[in-house]
């Protein structure tokens, strides 16, 4: 893959591929009694729930 794109997994086990420059927002969404804590990543008009952390798409994102 090129260095241009990223793969996360939805919290619903999808994959996805995005270009690094079309990401606009992350927000952290914190865990609760009935839902685990994912990132809301949006793309180009687009919302994706992400496993993992801010942290940790954030590293992604400049590497």
């Amino acid at each position: 893959m090129s260095k241009n794109y990223i793969e996360l997994k939805t919290t619903d086990n999808t994959t996805i591929v995005v270009r690094k420059e079309s990401v606009d927002v992350l927000e952290e969404s914190p865990a609760s009694s009935r839902v685990e804590g994912h990132v809301k990543l949006f793309v180009a008009g687009f919302k994706f729930a992400v496993k993992g952390t801010t942290k940790e798409i954030l590293a992604q994102l400049e590497s």
